[in-house]
């Protein structure tokens, strides 16, 4: 009678089991459907053209590639002279021009900051600029074949910098920040390329 009693509680607890399981292996049946039925639609729509993300061309601006490289210059300001390294580069699949910027201020130690530039559909230019001061300011602009104007506005002010190709190697920059109660300064920078 004791061995009947196991057998029974064994046959109860496989059955049981199996009852606790067969709905969990039926859910997970279905989760697998229902992924493969999202998996076939999402397939049907690419190869039709619809609702798919289609990849933007890279950003055609004569400009932009003749500024990426590496870069080093100086600029003059009423505050002083500073040494200046600049690397642009193309980044996210070629959508956005990438200013990497450092300035030694002698004495007064390193700034650094990075600038996103891109062109919209208008052909205006917008961009970002985040620095090591935790500025972090919103910029538009206009660009030519020779010259790129942008304007950077935050809490301290505006910021309005024009670049402008010389020659094959040699860009200059003109600056001017205006602050608060129209404070204007105006800042020159030349830089010669070094790749």
């Amino acid at each position: 009678m004791r061995k009947a009693l196991v057998v029974y509680i064994l046959v109860l607890a496989v059955v049981i089991a199996l009852c606790a399981a067969l709905p969990a292996a039926a859910q997970e049946e279905a989760g697998e459907k229902a992924q493969e039925k999202v998996q076939e639609k999402s397939r049907e729509k690419a190869s039709s053209g619809g609702d798919t993300f289609k990849a933007l061309a890279p950003v055609d601006i004569q400009l932009f590639k003749w500024l990426v490289g590496e870069w080093e210059g100086w600029s003059k300001s009423p505050m002083g002279e500073t040494t200046d390294y600049m690397m642009y580069e193309m980044d996210l699949a070629g959508q956005f021009l990438v200013l990497h910027y450092k300035s030694a201020f002698g004495g007064m130690g390193v700034f650094s900051g990075r600038a996103y530039v891109t062109v919209l559909e208008d052909g205006t230019l917008a961009g970002f600029w985040v620095d090591s001061r935790r500025t972090m300011s919103r910029g538009k602009g206009s660009v030519d074949e020779d010259a790129m104007t942008m304007e950077w506005g935050d809490e301290a002010g505006v910021y309005r910098r024009i670049t402008e190709k010389v020659d094959e190697n040699t860009f200059t920059i003109k600056s001017t920040m205006i602050g608060p109660e129209e404070m204007q300064m105006e800042a020159v920078s030349e830089m010669k390329r070094l790749k």
